[in-house]
């Protein structure tokens, strides 16, 4: 049976990105605040839909912390429901 994108709320480093409104892995919101905190001139594309972005910063901090994850897809679940 194929998973439908919802379901990626329930599996551990996915949640529902507010501003890009899609599911992304943590890994990725990760990577696009980086990206877009590098000192580089020279860098190709960016994320300036990720800037300063308030779950952005809340995954930064989640990552820190392996138990938070799951609170985090919690959160996450709630606010596709609504």
């Amino acid at each position: 049976m194929t998973k439908q994108p919802v379901d990626l709320l329930n599996t551990p480093g996915f949640f529902l990105c507010e501003r890009s409104q899609c599911i992304l892995k943590v890994e990725v919101c990760l990577k696009r605040q980086r990206f877009n905190q590098s000192k580089s001139k020279n860098r190709s594309g960016s994320f300036d839909i990720c800037v300063k972005c308030e779950q952005g910063r809340e995954n930064k901090l989640f990552s820190m912390q392996d138990s938070a994850i799951p609170e985090l897809r919690q959160k996450s679940a709630a606010s596709a429901a609504n």
